[in-house]
């Protein structure tokens, strides 16, 4: 995880010439102040207090100012204003899956909430199929899930060169997801395009 911030931050350096990103140097004055958010829906399931801690860290120390979003604040409300925070760099650190009918051939990526699923809730958004129906396994209950049509028709503005981290499972197995926050204004997406476990 460590080398894809790296990476991450050397692509913000192309993007914000202003950034202080030397130790010693001064800090960044706050109309340069680039902020960053993590994105924490795997916190109810698997917390990872010391990958919020060591990577908060790393990024102050790059000039970041770093929000942590954590459990029920992950919402469809949420992911719908996430363009309008204005952030340079958000990490996901929460569960994604393939979607497809059964005994079809998968036909979406989804990024998991934590909002309890209800067919009465975003209806519109439903019959749309800007969201899904999800749950990581039987054992766990059904929450909504976002789509690419979600990402392009639901969120609320653009997003500003942002860099996208995809910490999730298969998030670039298709690339409809990656493809609808471009489209959306982000300027990198990086993700697996595998399976992954919990301990990362």
């Amino acid at each position: 995880m460590k080398q894809y911030l790296f990476i991450a931050l050397a692509l913000l350096t192309l993007a914000l010439p202003g950034l202080t990103l030397f130790g010693g140097c001064s800090t960044p004055s706050p109309e340069l102040e680039a902020k960053a958010a993590i994105i924490d829906q795997l916190y109810v399931l698997k917390p990872n207090q010391a990958f919020i801690d060591e990577t908060t860290e790393l990024l102050e120390a790059y000039g970041f100012r770093v929000d942590v979003y954590q459990g029920d604040e992950i919402t469809v409300d949420f992911y719908g204003k996430l363009p309008t925070y204005g952030y340079k760099l958000i990490i996901f650190r929460a569960h994604s899956g393939l979607l497809g009918r059964e005994g079809e051939i998968i036909e979406k990526t989804c990024l998991f909430t934590n909002e309890p699923y209800s067919q009465t809730r975003h209806v519109t958004q439903q019959l749309t199929e800007q969201l899904a129906m999800a749950r990581i396994s039987e054992h766990h209950p059904w929450v909504f899930a976002i789509g690419s049509k979600f990402v392009t028709q639901s969120m609320e503005g653009k997003f500003d060169n942002t860099v996208i981290i995809m910490m999730g499972c298969s998030c670039l197995y298709l690339e409809d997801l990656a493809t609808a926050f471009i489209d959306q204004g982000a300027s990198t997406y990086l993700g697996w395009d595998v399976s992954v476990g919990l301990d990362y």
